[in-house]
């Protein structure tokens, strides 16, 4: 390569990476940058817009509550609303008062409080009693318009003094905690923690790899199309999924995230959009310098250092130390999988040995740069030359080539040629299935029924502590005494049935908490049993006990689960615990064929 241009965009996008300064980016920021780099601005969703237009700009506006985490999009909501649908001069935003008015559509004056944590605490007395009045509905001549962290407006809430402001914190605590976005107050709250989507990835890493500024900045540059092509420009057709199978990149990133968000781990926005830079940027070189620019690609180009800026290695933050790494939600959301590290026989083989060879051809076939270029050396010379000293580095690479085949893979391989046997998670796969089937009207029911059966059968085997194949009735089995033993063969209750009139054992979904649930209903009971909330640990936990084994490495966790599970349904259905009374106790054994036999002991 000759001589390199520098591209205002690669300079602008550098902002967005992961750095201390990065977590306080603001919205103010970004808009001096995009003034300094004279580019245009990443269009980013703002997925709760429309709900907060219908809120205001109707006939009888409502109070609306922006809340969330920091870099979910709050700010940038307002300001789409009062520039758009509001026609605020752009010059007016986002002005020096902490407190904006604007007017409705409907003529009601509007206050924008575009950040709680920015008014001084005088400032917010001064607000409080009004907004107090307009939540309760005792003013409808002006709106509010609040935007605030979680911890940030409940806590202007409970420390104030102002009558009825104790009130008001213990709605807004109760809203937050079931996920309703109204109430009795005049208020429609807005979590932007919960609304984020596959869709919302997909937009979000268009807007940075096909952004307008792609080809100015960079035309003319000879760091495109040549055998040694700019790094950056070949990680960002990697992302975008130019050779067809790299479209597997991105949906397997998005499962990564779905995975996570059903474990409580959201990603805001402002970190969904440093993934995507440091996938295009991201360099294992300098530490504290951890993205390229272009002088420094043109390096690695020129060299063919490619393996300092990996785009699959990258997306699991490993241009950066582990500690900053551990402490960047994202990276160690996606890095907690444990790629690199997991993998099974086949899967190694068709990696070293080429089969089965349709699976290695997959893997290698395309995109060869990150691939066969990287691996070749360091597999010939421990495979081929048998140089025994050169086995950190085949690790090394090999870890690399785990990584790599896991985002390239095809979702349709299964069992032990899954691309998530490359996880700690195996049956991800299938709890994505069990999600997408749980939310579409049409899926097959058959396929949840399945799932049932077998979780059923790691619920009885968990309890039981023996190779029982029961999948049609759950048996709550415990211990005789007060013990941590596991392992039980006693049941104070008859066994509860997977599908009968009376009773049922189905799969349902949490809306709010957007994770699956194991839900056991019986006619005989008046209240609805407290379900079984099947976090991905917990559903790889059980469907590994299903299939024969008990992994040590987080199985006291997951046990403890489910015995609590076992505690509160058995409470239900008659066991009131040391000061009940057990008319029966049943005794439980396997038969041969692994059924659950139980006699009954009258007591």
């Amino acid at each position: 390569m000759s001589a390199c241009q520098s591209s205002s965009l690669v300079s602008f996008l550098r902002i967005f990476g992961p750095s201390a300064e990065t977590d306080a980016l603001s919205d103010e920021n970004v808009r001096k940058a995009l003034a300094e780099f004279g580019v245009q601005p990443i269009v980013t969703p703002a997925p709760q817009l429309e709900k907060l237009k219908t809120a205001l700009c109707g006939e009888t506006p409502s109070n609306v509550i922006l809340t969330g985490t920091a870099g979910d999009g709050k700010t940038y909501h307002i300001r789409q609303l009062l520039l758009g649908e509001l026609n605020m001069a752009p010059e007016l935003w986002p002005g020096d008062a902490p407190v904006l008015e604007v007017s409705l559509p409907s003529g009601i004056p509007l206050r924008v409080i575009r950040d709680l944590s920015e008014l001084e605490d005088d400032e917010k007395d001064a607000e409080l009693a009004a907004i107090i009045a307009c939540l309760k509905g005792k003013r409808t001549d002006v709106r509010y318009l609040i935007a605030a962290n979680d911890g940030q407006l409940l806590r202007y809430f409970r420390d104030s003094t102002t009558v009825g402001a104790g009130a008001i914190h213990a709605e807004l605590a109760r809203m937050l905690r079931s996920e309703v976005g109204k109430s009795a107050l005049d208020l429609v709250l807005l979590n932007l923690s919960r609304s984020w989507s596959g869709e919302t990835v997909d937009k979000i890493f268009d807007a940075v790899i096909d952004h307008p500024d792609w080809a100015s900045s960079c035309d003319g540059c000879p760091g495109t199309g040549v055998a040694n092509p700019c790094p950056i420009r070949l990680n960002q057709s990697i992302l975008r999924g130019d050779d067809g199978a790299g479209l597997n990149f991105r949906t397997r990133i998005k499962d990564a995230l779905r995975v996570g968000a059903a474990n409580d781990s959201h990603i805001p926005i402002r970190y969904l959009i440093m993934l995507a830079v440091n996938i295009l940027l991201g360099d294992r070189q300098v530490a504290d310098d951890p993205l390229l620019d272009c002088d420094r690609a043109k390096q690695r180009a020129a060299k063919g250092n490619y393996e300092l800026c990996n785009p699959y290695d990258n997306a699991l933050g490993l241009n950066m130390p582990k500690r900053q790494r551990d402490a960047n939600v994202v990276f160690s959301q996606l890095a907690s999988l444990g790629l690199g590290e997991e993998t099974n026989n086949l899967l190694d083989e068709a990696l070293t040995k080429g089969e089965p060879k349709a699976l290695a051809e997959e893997i290698f076939a395309t995109e060869k740069m990150y691939g066969e270029r990287l691996f070749a050396p360091a597999h010939h010379a421990y495979y081929v030359t048998a140089d025994r000293s050169k086995a950190d580095e085949f690790r090394g690479s090999i870890a690399t080539q785990r990584r790599r085949a896991f985002f390239r893979m095809s979702a349709s391989h299964e069992g032990m040629a899954s691309p998530w046997r490359f996880t700690v998670l195996h049956h991800a796969g299938t709890y994505l299935d069990v999600i997408a089937a749980l939310t579409d009207a049409d899926a097959n029911k058959t396929f949840l029924d399945q799932i049932t059966r077998r979780l059923i059968k790691g619920l009885n085997r968990a309890y039981l502590g023996m190779m029982a194949e029961e999948t049609e009735k759950l048996w709550l089995a415990g211990t005789i005494g007060r013990t941590d033993d596991t392992v039980g063969r006693i049941a104070t209750v008859d066994a509860i049935a997977r599908a009968t009139r009376a009773q049922s054992i189905k799969l349902d979904m949490d809306r709010g908490k957007r994770r699956p649930v194991l839900l056991v209903r019986s006619k005989s009971l008046d209240e609805p049993i407290e379900p079984l909330e099947l976090r991905p640990l917990l559903f790889e936990y059980l469907l590994r006990v299903d299939e024969g084994s008990l992994p040590s490495s987080f199985s006291r966790q997951c046990q403890q689960e489910v015995r609590q599970f076992a505690l509160i349904t058995n409470a239900a259905f008659g066991d009131e615990g040391d000061e009940g009374d057990v008319s029966s106790v049943f005794v439980l054994s396997l038969s041969a064929t692994g059924n659950v036999d139980a006699k009954t002991l009258e007591v």
